[in-house]
């Protein structure tokens, strides 16, 4: 997690598991999406076959997937809204193609090995 990021870990209802899940495992990080902008970063870990989710925008959704084959190549794929651009640092063998409203966008995604268990910053066990 970030410094950044406003997070309490005492507060299930909060906002930013659901933020920090889409920015940095589905890999949909729309920071910029007020200027049109979307980069896709997914991070697979060896823990996780799948993720998928979606994000609205004012532009309209976006919506991302990634899983792991039985050849173990984690695959990606997106899909959002044609008035937006977008980058995907670190997606390899990246194909585009477009339909009157969308950009699809597909690659496979180096996996990483799971961070270890930190203790939490905040105890909120009692």
């Amino acid at each position: 997690m970030e410094d950044a990021v406003p997070i309490s870990l005492c507060h299930g209802w909060g906002a930013s598991p659901t933020y920090l899940l889409n920015r940095e495992l589905l890999g949909i990080d729309i920071s910029k999406a007020g200027h049109g902008q979307v980069t896709l970063r997914p991070s697979p870990v060896t823990e996780v076959e799948w993720a998928e989710g979606s994000v609205v925008t004012r532009y309209g959704k976006i919506s991302a997937q990634w899983k792991r084959d039985v050849d173990g190549v984690y695959r990606f794929e997106a899909r959002l809204p044609v008035q937006m651009t977008w980058k995907a640092p670190g997606l390899r063998d990246i194909s585009v193609s477009m339909d009157q409203d969308h950009v699809y966008v597909r690659g496979t995604v180096p996996v990483h090995e799971a961070a270890p268990k930190r203790t939490p910053l905040v105890d909120c066990s009692g």
